[in-house]
Formats: C-alpha cells, structure tokens, sequence
C-alpha cells in the first residue's frame, strides 16, 4: 500500500503543472515577441500577457479557451473560428475584430468595447456581456441562447438571423438594432432601451427545392444508321 500511495503523490504532482500550464509554451513566445502570426496557436489556460495590445494580430483557429486576458487590446485581430470557450476577457477590446464563426460560449466580454466586431456565425451561448459596447457589431446568425446583455451597447448593430432564446437583455440600448421580428415578444418583455427604434425585420420565406421535372427533348432522335426504304 505505500508504493501505492506514492506513486498517486507521484501522479498528483505532475498532474498539476500540466493542468496549469495547457498552452503551448513556443506560441506564448511567439505571442510576446511580437509575431503576428498565431494561427492556429495553442494559448489555451494563459493567465496573463506582457504585451497587453495584440491588435490585428491573426489568431485565426487559434485556442484561446479558458484564458484569463483582462484588458488586453484585441482590436482589429482576426480570430476566424478561434476558441475563446469559458475565457475571461473582462475590459478586453475587440473594437472591429473578427470573430467569425468562434466559439464563445460561456467566454466573459464584460465592459468590453467590441464596436463594429464582427461575430457572425459566432457561438456565444451562456456568454456575459454586461456592459460591453456592440455599436455596429455584426451579429447575424450567432447564437446568443442563455447570454447575459444586461446594459450592453446595441446600437446599429446587425442581429438578423440571432437566436436570441433565453438571452437576457435588461437595460440594453437597442438603438438602431436589426432584430428578426419573431424576437418582438422576447425584447418587449425585458425593459430593453429605444424599443421603439429597433428595426424589424422580416425574415425572407425558405424557397422550396425545385421539384421540376427535367426537361425532355421533345423532338424525336434521328437515326445515325439512314432507314432503308
């Protein structure tokens, strides 16, 4: 039993660092030499920077999950399909960013000026929000179940396509905002702000697949072999 028991304290104790330390330690250098190429990098679990400003920076496909970056400026970068899953970005910029299509879910964007970002596509399930400037962000089909908006900044920006299921939005400025109009109900309901100067939109009807059946060739083949007569 106590080689046993050794060999867990072994175990244990090695645990540790690998769990503390997720990133990849060559790309964190990289990040602070200044590169600005980090597709694909590994950063995950990274509790600080001494480079606070990584502005357009290409992070694209890069993971950044679990990361605790508070006020670092990520302004301009590219992060295309990046992690940022659980992140702590607290005062972080990400004013006209590109986060298309990444995964935000349950990540931490409170007081974050994101003006003009683009999170189309974006997974930003269970997200927090609260305070963070969204001007002319560009929202279109992200999905934002669960969120926490409370008194975030909407203004002009594009929701079309969202799914606004279970988000909260109290106090939020929509101001200008593109909303489908199905979410009417849902805003009306939560005190946002400029209610009455959201513009709704129509979702345009799905066309049915063409169902047509093939063309024929109405005139008759003619044989390649002449007919005798």
């Amino acid at each position: 039993m106590r080689g046993l028991g050794r060999w867990l304290v072994v175990m244990f104790a090695f645990a540790i660092p690998l769990m503390a330390a997720a990133f990849n330690p060559s790309d964190v250098e990289r990040l602070e030499s200044g590169a600005n190429d980090l597709r694909n990098a590994d950063l995950s679990g990274l509790s600080q920077l001494r480079r606070m400003n990584v502005s357009g920076v290409d992070f694209r496909g890069a993971d950044l999950s679990n990361c605790r970056l508070w006020s670092v400026v990520f302004d301009g970068a590219k992060l295309d399909g990046a992690k940022l899953e659980k992140g702590s970005f607290h005062g972080a910029h990400f004013n006209q960013a590109v986060l298309k299509n990444a995964n935000l879910k349950g990540a931490e964007l409170t007081i974050a000026p994101c003006s003009g970002a683009d999170f189309s596509g974006a997974d930003l399930s269970g997200a927090r929000l609260g305070n963070a400037v969204l001007s002319f962000a560009n929202l279109k089909g992200a999905r934002l179940s669960g969120a926490d908006f409370t008194r975030a900044r909407l203004h002009r920006a594009d929701l079309t396509g969202a799914d606004l299921g279970g988000a909260l939005f109290q106090d939020a400025d929509f101001d200008g905002a593109k909303v489908d109009i199905r979410w009417q109900g849902v805003l009306q309901g939560q005190n946002v702000r400029n209610f009455d100067k959201i513009e709704w939109v129509q979702p345009a009807p799905v066309k049915p697949a063409d169902l047509a059946r093939p063309k024929v060739d109405k005139e008759p083949l003619k044989p390649g072999v002449p007919v005798k007569k």
